[in-house]
């Protein structure tokens, strides 16, 4: 595993004294100060780490969740999927919760809830073994997660255990330990621009380079 770079260790020591919600409330301060090439940077850099990895090398599907401003970017991973051949599926919210809809285009898509872009027509797929890519707010270095506070990928991963699943995230947004509850459900994997993280106890089993 690569080492990561830990530049406010002091301070993210005392992250666990901070509410899920001052933790939201800063991270999304420093995305807002990113300027757009520090950003395409990061997710480039991010985005190549994913690729590297055993668990896309081996994923037929990938489920990618459709990047909003600030997030780490992932229409050129969805682009860099369909030219290795894989099938991408992205997520769409309905009255029942998280689906995962086939996407062949962008032009499938347009604004759906909390301005997310969504398809507009579902197409859902079925694969257990699908790999889910899924965003963050923060992360700590347990592969904690803090997301919106909408709990959507906390419910689909829960009823959907048989998915493996990785997390994109700044390294700026991974705390050495944040605020946790018993619903909420941890990546096996959180990769940074320096690094990643992989979920204590399966280090062989979510390799990274």
């Amino acid at each position: 595993m690569d080492s990561v770079s830990n530049d406010n260790n002091s301070r993210r020591d005392n992250m666990k004294e901070m509410s899920k919600r001052d933790i939201r409330l800063e991270v999304l301060e420093k995305r807002a100060r990113m300027s757009p090439e520090e950003r395409a940077s990061k997710s480039r850099a991010i985005g190549d780490r994913l690729m590297k990895t055993g668990q896309w090398a081996d994923a037929k599907t990938v489920f990618l969740y459709m990047s909003l401003p600030g997030e780490v970017e992932t229409d050129r991973l969805i682009e860099e999927a369909w030219s290795q051949g894989k099938q991408v599926a992205v997520p769409k919210v309905t009255k029942e919760g998280l689906v995962f809809s086939k996407l062949d285009s962008f032009e499938e898509l347009s604004e759906g809830s909390f301005h997310v872009r969504e398809p507009k027509m579902i197409r859902e797929i079925s694969d257990g073994s699908a790999l889910v890519i899924m965003p963050g707010v923060a992360f700590d270095k347990k592969c904690n997660r803090i997301g919106y506070g909408k709990g959507f990928y906390d419910r689909y991963l829960f009823e959907h255990r048989e998915h493996p699943a990785v997390a994109l995230s700044y390294d700026f947004a991974v705390y050495s330990e944040i605020p946790s509850g018993p619903h909420d459900i941890k990546p096996g994997l959180i990769i940074t621009e320096y690094g990643s993280y992989p979920l204590p106890g399966t280090e062989n089993e979510y390799s990274s380079y």
